[in-house]
């Protein structure tokens, strides 16, 4: 008789030997054969559990995928996370355990043009790790990660966003003229010019045709500052004492106050809702500012962005990674890309999940989502080449998907981000200086011009004097 045994791995990661049976043969009665366990079993089947063995995963401090925390003598345990929770059910699943740990380099990784593996993709093509498994984006069948490591199905999709400052309100010294456009104000003033000398001209006509001067002591100065106080709210104290000039000042003293209203509302609107410089919802927008206001691209180093802006042949990202500064806008870490955004004229690229739940943090008013966002990418586990459990785990990783467990995990981990943030009050705001900064301009150009003015008038006595 024989016994009959099969390889397997058993706990401690090693290869042992288990028996399924026997086999025995004898001339009267031939070969007899008892098996418990079939001799073999496909590979997807064979992993369908682990028997308790311990996985080694490598990973990145990278909420809201995974929360670390470090107890000592260089142990790494995870708390917390997305993909924490995803590795989890693998391993209630399969019936494995796994610790996490972090490479040197703390990057995602890929193949360089030497031929170096680096960051988590490397130690998973060296086989120093079973998986490694955090916001790790496929690159693409023809990409260096997919040459180094076998990808299992994209278990989370989402895509790449611009993250930038809030847009600030624009205070402008012109808002005082912004009510109304250029040829607007030239034709109110041309008509204020011109009332003086048309109420003159009734009064002149009255006196050649008529033979009357009722009017007689008002000058042509009088009668257009007089016809100009009806422009900006003053009395007029001019009193007409004929029907036609009544009729002229009636059509005037309603022609201004129809004028002021207008004026004066959209004035209002204007201070009490300022505009706001404009935001960066695009690529395109990215450009513009990079271009004509300073905008500093950050990007984390080594990961799916700087690839894609760096290979990419579309001509937008060509232009943006063109102008883009490696020692201002390499970052280290997705936390050090927010934190930058806030301290000046930064544009950040993030995928949207992490942007978010950093921004919640921080506080979500302080930032600006561009409204198109692009590069839609999925995140997979990264296998070894060849791996034997890669299938198993997509057949589980299309069951969290399914059952929506995936989109919970994340909406758990965007509540623990949750921040009361303030609220805007539907009153208007007071008014400030700055709005009223204007009507200081006016009044300083008035005095300015009122001094010019003096020295024309000296200068012009001085001549005459010499005359």
């Amino acid at each position: 008789m024989y016994l009959l045994k099969t390889s397997y791995i058993n706990i401690t990661n090693s290869v042992d030997l288990q028996d399924i049976g026997w086999w025995a043969w004898n001339k009267t009665s031939g070969a007899k054969i008892s098996l418990r366990a079939p001799l073999y079993r496909p590979i997807k089947d064979t992993y369908r559990d682990f028997g308790g063995r311990k996985l080694k995963a490598t990973v990145i401090e990278n909420w809201p995928y995974w929360v670390l925390r470090y107890p000592g003598d260089g142990r790494v345990e995870p708390t917390s996370g997305i993909d924490y929770n995803v590795l989890s059910t693998l391993g209630k699943k399969f019936n494995f355990t796994f610790e996490v740990s972090l490479t040197p380099d703390k990057l995602w990784g890929g193949v360089l043009k030497d031929g170096r593996v680096t960051g988590m993709v490397g130690a998973v093509h060296r086989f120093e790790v079973h998986l490694a498994i955090n916001e790790l984006t496929i690159t693409g069948k023809t990409a260096p990660r997919e040459k180094a490591v076998d990808f299992t199905i994209p278990y989370f999709l989402e895509s790449t966003t611009v993250i930038s400052p809030a847009p600030t309100k624009i205070l402008s010294p012109k808002s005082v003229l912004e009510p109304f456009k250029a040829e607007v104000w030239l034709l109110l003033s041309l008509l204020t010019l011109a009332m003086g000398p048309t109420v003159k001209l009734f009064i002149w006509m009255r006196k050649y045709f008529l033979n009357e001067n009722t009017e007689k002591d008002l000058s042509l100065n009088d009668l257009t500052f007089g016809m100009f106080k009806p422009m900006v709210v003053q009395g007029c104290m001019i009193l007409p004492l004929t029907w036609c000039l009544r009729c002229i000042f009636v059509s005037w003293f309603v022609f201004n106050t129809y004028v002021f209203a207008l004026y004066s509302g959209v004035l209002t609107s204007v201070l009490s809702v300022p505009s706001y410089e404009k935001p960066i919802d695009s690529l395109y927008d990215l450009l513009d500012a990079i271009r004509h206001r300073g905008t500093k691209m950050l990007t984390v180093c080594g990961s799916n962005n700087e690839y894609l802006f760096s290979m990419t042949t579309q001509k937008v990202y060509v232009d943006i990674w063109a102008l883009f500064d490696y020692s201002i806008g390499c970052v280290k870490s997705w936390d050090e890309g927010v934190d930058k955004v806030i301290t000046g004229n930064y544009a950040y690229i993030n995928s949207h999940m992490g942007g978010q739940v950093r921004a919640n943090l921080r506080g979500k008013r302080k930032f600006h989502f561009a409204k198109n966002e692009y590069n839609a990418h999925g995140y997979a586990i990264a296998c070894p080449n060849g791996s034997p459990y890669r299938e198993a785990f997509d057949d589980v990783l299309i069951w969290l998907m399914s059952t929506g467990l995936i989109q919970k995990f994340s909406n758990d981990e965007l509540l623990k981000a949750q921040r009361p943030d303030v609220i805007d009050s539907e009153s208007p705001e007071p008014f400030t200086v700055l709005q009223l900064q204007a009507g200081f301009y006016l009044l300083i150009a008035g005095w300015m011009i009122a001094t010019g003015m003096f020295i024309v008038e000296k200068l012009f006595h001085k001549i005459v004097q010499k005359k």
